[in-house]
């Protein structure tokens, strides 16, 4: 019986190998031809002379560029002048017998002739 059974699954085996080494043969011809292509490829247009052409327009010779001219250097900056000093305050003690007009026009006369800090001083209690 196992001869039997093994004989009616033949069927479905894969079938041999025709000729490996006509397949083999066939591979290496065509990676030869490859590589030859390649190599070829590569070489077929290289030139082994190396040539030179120059052209002489005029025997003089000729500067490449005007000479450099040297400007003068720039001034020096202008001193930057001093600070103006601080505002002197002014401050303004009246009596108590002084009408409060009077003193007001003071510190208005006081501001009008560029005096910035302009007070008045005030003493509190009796």
């Amino acid at each position: 019986m196992p001869l039997q059974a093994a004989a009616e699954r033949l069927e479905f085996t894969p079938p041999p190998e025709p000729r490996p080494l006509a397949a083999m043969g066939l591979a290496l011809l065509a990676h030869l031809l490859l590589v030859g292509a390649l190599g070829w490829g590569i070489t077929w247009n290289k030139d082994r002379e190396v040539t030179a052409e120059a052209e002489i327009w005029s025997a003089n010779v000729q500067l490449a560029a005007p000479a450099l001219v040297e400007t003068p250097p720039p001034p020096p900056p202008e001193p930057t002048p001093a600070p103006a000093p601080a505002p002197t305050p002014v401050v303004i003690s009246a009596d108590r017998n002084v009408k409060y007009e009077t003193v007001v026009k003071a510190m208005d006369t006081l501001q009008r002739a560029g005096v910035q800090r302009v007070g008045l001083s005030v003493k509190q209690g009796g």
